[in-house]
């Protein structure tokens, strides 16, 4: 096989924040106050911890509002 490209790994201890009480807390959802912009992530408030199901359940619900404030482009 040919060799492999050069490469690194990263490791950051601050890539994802303390779920603790207090962070939970700060974690925002969804809307925002531009009646346009809505937030996903798995960083927001989702009842979850930052993982892809957090990410998953905050992108259907942002996606959702999205849809309600345009009824008239609904698929």
């Amino acid at each position: 096989p040919p060799p492999l490209p050069p490469w690194q790994i990263v490791r950051e201890r601050r890539a994802t924040f303390a779920a603790t009480p207090a962070q939970n807390a700060l974690r925002p959802g969804p809307v925002t106050a531009l009646k346009n912009l809505f937030l996903a992530g798995d960083w927001t408030a989702t009842g979850l911890p930052a993982t892809i199901e957090g990410s998953v359940r905050s992108g259907d619900r942002a996606a959702d509002l999205v849809l309600a404030a345009n009824p008239e482009k609904r698929p």
